[in-house]
């Protein structure tokens, strides 16, 4: 549960958190709550020597421009989504939009080939797959299978899912499902 702060509270509760610079995505999050919060919270970490001294965040990096596929199943977007102590894999065909969703067992490299090993056998093969760099898909059993399949995978920046925005946007249509 958390406290809902009205407006003339907010920039006192956000000083009080902020003490210790825990940095933006600790800071308070679990405790209270208002409208656009987020962006609060990161302007006071911008506006902050302490923490812009001490932050290891990342440059951006450019947002990629995905073609657009001219059939389906061309291009894939994958990515795993975890709700209520459940893993599912979650494919998204970049040309209809088409989801295939797995509840998993293991997110480990053998269970996550077995599962895009029945996905390809109902659907046929993509020329592209775009993952992140989590460690069942970058890994060198992942990496093989593919490649015996002739699918080009495409891994996106560390730290950067926008750039995997298709599954991304999917995982959270699903979580707000599941809910």
């Amino acid at each position: 549960m958390r406290v809902v702060i009205p407006p003339p509270h907010r920039e006192a509760v956000l000083r009080l958190l902020h003490d210790g610079h825990l940095g933006q995505t600790k800071m308070g999050r679990s405790y209270v709550w208002w409208p656009r919060m987020d962006s609060d919270i990161e302007r006071m970490c911008q506006e902050c020597q302490a923490c812009s001294a001490t932050s290891d965040q990342l440059p951006p990096v450019p947002l990629h421009q995905w073609e657009v596929p001219t059939e389906p199943w061309y291009r894939l977007h994958a990515d795993f989504a975890q709700f209520d102590g459940k893993h599912y894999l979650v494919v998204i065909d970049a040309y209809s939009k088409w989801p295939e969703v797995r509840e998993m067992t293991s997110t480990k490299s053998t269970a996550t080939t077995a599962v895009f090993e029945d996905i390809f056998t109902a659907h046929g093969l993509p020329v592209q797959l775009v993952t992140d760099n989590g460690p069942p898909f970058a890994s060198a059993e992942f990496q093989a299978f593919l490649g015996h399949l002739g699918i080009k995978h495409i891994l996106t920046p560390p730290y950067h899912p926008k750039s995997n925005g298709q599954a991304e946007n999917f995982v959270r249509t699903l979580k707000a499902f599941l809910r």
